[in-house]
């Protein structure tokens, strides 16, 4: 991958040409390793348990002053675009809390090729960014089957991890292929601590508890959808 500053301005300090503006966010991954084909950034591990999760936008409200919870992105990907577009503007809020769980631009089964993987090197470039700003963030497995291959570049393996499976077991078809998935995130990464956000029903989870996983179940908040996607007709609406 070229280095990390290839779009940054001159060392001589001249303004800035409209060809010098990192729209790509080059400086979020400075410094980083990167895994896989399409050089996700590698994340360091996280053992934190979270004393409670918040979604993104409730934790940025000026009111809201939970700080002994994770702040989660399991809700649609509007709501929390604005990370991407302007991250420092939220850094000294986000880091109050006890820590983040990595962000989670769709990677939906019906999204092209190409989408998914920009939203997963997004979500990988934003955590990794959080890291080295001191945050405890605790990364976000979204794989499907044909995905796994990439989709779990950068995630370290015998930690913990985080899965948001709202929206994702409630109908048979999308509950089978999430099932199936899980198991691959979890044979390959081998997570000491799984954190699930959304329905812990229909024995979605037996696999990694069979294995002596521990499995942190937070119901998910009924006002907000999942963003992650697991469900083909959210995004087709």
């Amino acid at each position: 991958m070229p280095s990390a500053n290839v779009c940054s301005p001159d060392a001589g300090g001249k303004k800035k040409r409209s060809s010098d503006i990192d729209v790509f966010h080059a400086w979020m991954v400075e410094g980083a390793k990167f895994e896989g084909q399409y050089d996700l950034p590698a994340l360091k591990p996280c053992s934190i348990e979270p004393a409670g999760l918040i979604s993104f936008p409730e934790a940025m409200s000026s009111k809201c002053t939970n700080y002994e919870k994770v702040v989660h992105f399991y809700v649609d990907d509007f709501r929390f675009e604005s990370f991407w577009n302007r991250p420092h503007m939220y850094l000294d809020k986000l880091k109050r809390y006890q820590g983040v769980i990595e962000p989670d631009y769709s990677t939906c089964p019906n999204f092209p090729a190409p989408l998914k993987i920009y939203n997963a090197y997004r979500n990988r470039a934003c955590a990794y960014w959080l890291q080295t700003n001191g945050i405890n963030v605790i990364p976000n497995v979204r794989c499907e089957v044909d995905t796994v291959d990439w989709a779990l570049a950068g995630i370290p393996r015998k930690a913990t991890i985080a899965i948001g499976a709202n929206g994702c077991i409630k109908h048979r078809d999308n509950r089978e292929r999430f099932v199936a998935s899980l198991r691959l995130a979890v044979d390959a990464l081998k997570p000491t601590t799984i954190v699930m956000y959304g329905s812990d029903s229909h024995g979605t989870f037996d696999y990694p508890r069979s294995l002596g996983i521990s499995v942190l179940v937070f119901p998910s908040d009924a006002f907000h959808h999942s963003g992650g996607g697991c469900d083909e007709l959210q995004v087709q609406q």
